[in-house]
């Protein structure tokens, strides 16, 4: 180790003042020339150093430390440059040279594996781009979401309206899901609605259709609207016959979901279940009809009368039951009565005649 240092230090030769002859123009450009190099080799490094410290997310930090360690050995020949002007330890420089070699050809190598993968880098006008599309996504977001927050507002206040009616309503997917269940729902059903949601209505409340399940389904995707009577079982075993009204919602063109509007009309049934026995135990013939003077309901006494089943006679006119003769002034004597909306016999005074 003296030996190194011996020799490292020997100043045998002559300095490089001797080459100048020791003009001190020269001797002094390459002092103040080298010295301001020097200067500004060291002080790179420093600045890079700082960079790394304050950026430490940026890549190849391996990169910036290599290349400032090529720097500072840079600097150190300038250094030794104006020293051996004096000095002459040409071996000291050497061996410096030798190190600035080595960090000169390791930054080299390390450089040039790093540049495929800088050039993958994205550029700034790349960045700036990507950052355009990103701030526009996040105003998207922000759009969609004061819409969504929006829209659950106004949900809720639909709901709470809804909640407000006597009619039970619930909504409930394609697939027969329930999606939303309200209060007048749970009174007339039993089923409260942590309990709805998610069942299929038809299974949770026995549902008996008119018509074949598939025929009301195709009716409603085609109009967008169905209405018919339902016979419907509550959670505790009682049945009641409902007035179904189905609507079909659509999102961004397509069918989504289905509100369904339901009425019991089980005590209404009743009545009119009375009705007609007390009507079919009258032992007169008795024909209801409209304002339209179409029939809508008559006795088995009217069968027996008339000769015409019940069949053949309901959504008729009235008139076929009257002989030829007064089936031109018979409407208007039947427009006249119910014009005056008061109970009353038709034709009082006059002779009835009908067709058998």
């Amino acid at each position: 180790m003296h030996d190194l240092i011996h020799l490292l230090t020997a100043s045998s030769f002559q300095p490089h003042g001797y080459c100048y002859q020791w003009n001190s123009g020269l001797v002094w450009l390459n002092v103040v020339s080298d010295g301001l190099i020097a200067v500004a080799y060291f002080t790179i490094p420093i600045i890079l150093l700082w960079f790394i410290r304050k950026r430490r997310d940026l890549p190849f930090t391996a990169m910036f430390g290599l290349f400032g360690l090529f720097i500072v050995a840079c600097g150190m020949t300038h250094v030794l440059e104006v020293w051996n002007l004096w000095h002459a330890q040409y071996w000291l420089a050497g061996a410096v040279k030798a190190v600035t070699a080595g960090a000169s050809l390791g930054t080299a190598i390390l450089l040039a594996r790093l540049i495929p993968r800088a050039l993958a880098l994205p550029s700034f006008a790349q960045w700036a781009a990507t950052n355009t599309v990103l701030l526009e996504e996040v105003q998207e977001r922000r759009a969609l979401e004061i819409q969504l927050r929006l829209s659950e507002t106004m949900y809720r206040e639909t709901a709470a309206l809804v909640d407000l009616t006597h009619d039970a309503i619930f909504v409930r997917t394609l697939k027969n899901e329930v999606v939303y269940w309200n209060k007048a729902a749970e009174k007339l059903y039993g089923w409260q609605k942590h309990e709805a949601l998610g069942k299929t209505p038809h299974n949770l409340l026995h549902t008996v259709f008119p018509k074949p399940v598939a025929d009301i389904e195709t009716e409603l995707l085609e109009s967008g609207y169905w209405e018919g009577e339902l016979l419907h079982r509550r959670r505790d075993g009682s049945t009641l016959t409902v007035s179904s009204r189905w609507a079909l919602s659509h999102k961004d063109g397509k069918p989504d979901t289905i509100l369904e509007s339901n009425r019991d009309i089980s005590r209404r049934k009743l009545e009119e279940n009375k009705f007609r026995d007390l009507l079919e135990a009258a032992p007169d013939s008795v024909v209801i009809v409209n304002k339209n003077g179409e029939i809508v309901l008559v006795n088995s006494q009217t069968e027996k009368m008339f000769g015409h089943a019940r069949s053949e006679l309901l959504g008729q006119k009235v008139e076929m039951l009257l002989p030829e003769a007064f089936h031109g002034s018979h409407p208007a004597h039947r427009s006249e009565f119910f014009r005056h909306a008061r109970a009353r016999s038709m034709g009082v005074g006059l002779e009835l005649h009908a067709v058998g």
